[in-house]
């Protein structure tokens, strides 16, 4: 959650609540949310209590439900997954979230290419 204060107007992003995390605790919203939507603790026991649920709503009739957590893309995974009914699009989710500097490589070797073809042209112009 973005936290603004209101003495210098300055954003604050969610730190998880470090502080309570030191102490033993859990971070406050996933204590006080009523629903337990919000869960925190160990990734892979977590992963396992998602689909797990997705398994009892689609044992329900809600043949849509899917754990979203996109380990197949070049981000591997988000560290933060959900249980969804439907398209991740319908919740403003990428459907195959990219890490942008996964296309530097190709980039860098167009621009080395693209270099060395107009210094051949430039040493040909000098040449003539």
């Amino acid at each position: 959650m973005i936290d603004k204060r209101p003495e210098d107007g300055r954003a604050f992003k969610c730190t998880f609540c470090y502080d309570r995390q030191k102490a033993g605790l859990v971070p406050a919203c996933a204590k006080a949310c009523p629903t337990q939507s919000i869960q925190f603790g160990d990734l892979e026991e977590l992963k396992q209590r998602g689909k797990d649920r997705v398994q009892e709503l689609q044992g329900r009739g809600y043949r849509d439900a899917r754990l979203y957590d996109p380990q197949e893309t070049s981000v591997g995974g988000i560290h933060a997954f959900f249980v969804i009914l439907g398209e991740p699009e319908a919740y403003n989710l990428p459907p195959a979230p990219q890490v942008p500097t996964v296309h530097l490589k190709s980039a860098w070797t167009s621009a080395l290419i693209s270099a060395a073809v107009l210094f051949a042209i430039i040493c040909a112009a000098f040449a003539l």
